[in-house]
Order: C-alpha cells, then structure tokens, then sequence
C-alpha cells in the first residue's frame, strides 16, 4: 500500500470512532422516547386498574320502606271474677271464764285481807255525809260494784294510795263503779282539815267524814290503813284488802267473781 492510502485509511479510521458517541446518544434518546410494546402494554393494564379503583361506587336511590301492618293495641281481657274464699266455719269463741276472788288472792298470795269471815255476805245499808253536805245512801248503788277507800288523812301510804284511785275513776264509769272515799277518826271539827286533805290531793270521788257514826260493824274490822272494801253489784261483800293497790289489780279484784 501506497504511504498516501495508508493516510487515508487512517483518517477514515479516526473519523469512524468520532462519530460513535454521537450514535450512541442518538440510541439512547430514541429509546427513551419510544417505550416497548411491552412497557405500554403494563403502564395501560395500570392505568385501567387505577380507575377501577378510583371509580366512585355507583350509588342507587334508596327503595322506600314498605309501610308495616298497623298494630292494634291489644284490648285488655276482661276480669275472670275471682272465686270467693272458701272460709272455714269457726265456733264462735267463748269467753274465759272469770277469775274467782280466792284464785286471785292464791295468784297474787301476800294481801292482808280484812273481814275474812264475813265474805259474801250482804252489807247492811248505810248513810253517809260527804265534806259538801250531801247524803249517800249505799242501797243507791244496787247492781254496781261499790269501792269504800278507808283512810287517815296522816298516813302516807293512803296518799300513796290515792293516786291508783283517781286513775281508776277516770278508767271506769261512775255506771259501773262508785268510790267512795271514808276519813277515818274524824269529826265536825276535822272537817276543814279533811277539805285541805281532798284539795290537795286531787281526789276526784266523794268523801266523807264522821265514820264511826255511820258504817256497819263489818266494815270497821281492819287494824290498817289504807283498806279497801270491794261490794259486788248485788250488794254483798266480795273482799277487804289492807294494802296498796294498782290499778291493774283493782281492776282484777272488781271483775272477778
């Protein structure tokens, strides 16, 4: 080969490998620009699945509500009348018998009585003058119980005594008891002290002064006071205690037979 072919070659050469980056780049931007068939064909499957995701749910209008069958209220089922209770036959109950005045002396056991050995018989019928002047006579009281409270306006268990016999006179009827109320040892000239007396001491029934004149022997046998006589509503005598007395057993000694 000739030295002027060698040049040329040379320069076709150089000229050659100038030219290559420029090609390359080309390349590359032409494959940036132009995507493959198979990047497109991904990129719309993407897409597609984008909007299918995207896509707002169709929305339907609500169907309206088929109305209910209207309840009725329920009528109240009338009243079965409920049978009446069989109720047992009872015998009517019979009263207790009345306590005897010797069972309640035996229950009570520690009275000093008075006048033992005249008891259940008949009182013979007196007169009394009460400290207002007024007479009473005990045949009056026919078909009461008669209560004679004998007392010494000085002793003070008579006016511990008394308070038990004005709460008795406001728990019985004067119907079906009379009190009465006997100063003991007393005359015309103990009057006014035996007025004080009553006063002072509330006392709600009559009393009466001058005793000694008046009352039957068989009311004058207690040796203590206070005492009280108990006369049944037939007149005769049912007990004489000397002692203190509740009401309670006042009560019990004027009911018993």
């Amino acid at each position: 080969m000739t030295k002027s072919a060698k040049s040329g070659v040379n320069w076709l050469i150089v000229i050659c490998i100038s030219t290559l980056p420029v090609l390359s780049g080309c390349n590359e931007e032409k494959q940036n620009a132009q995507p493959t068939a198979g990047t497109q064909t991904k990129a719309v499957v993407a897409e597609e699945k984008t909007a299918v995701q995207t896509k707002p749910a169709e929305i339907k209008p609500k169907e309206a509500a088929v109305p209910a069958a209207e309840v009725k209220p329920k009528e109240a089922a009338a009243p079965t009348p409920a049978a009446a209770p069989q109720q047992a036959v009872k015998e009517p109950a019979q009263p207790a018998p009345a306590m005897t005045v010797k069972q309640l002396l035996d229950e009570i056991g520690f009275w000093e009585t008075a006048g033992d050995e005249v008891f259940g018989t008949a009182v013979p019928d007196f007169n009394l003058m009460d400290i207002d002047g007024k007479a009473y006579k005990l045949s009056s009281y026919r078909g009461k119980n008669v209560l004679i409270f004998e007392f010494a306006i000085w002793s003070a268990p008579c006016k511990a005594q008394i308070p038990f016999l004005t709460e008795l006179r406001k728990t019985m009827g004067e119907d079906k008891l009379a009190i009465l109320g006997v100063a003991l040892n007393t005359g015309k000239e103990d009057l006014q002290k035996v007025k004080d007396f009553v006063q002072k001491q509330n006392i709600n029934f009559p009393v009466f002064y001058e005793p000694q004149k008046s009352l039957p022997q068989m009311l004058t046998t207690n040796l203590y006071v206070p005492c009280h006589y108990f006369i049944g509503p037939d007149g005769k005598l049912k007990l004489g205690v000397m002692e203190i007395i509740t009401v309670r057993d006042l009560i019990r000694v004027i009911e018993a037979q």
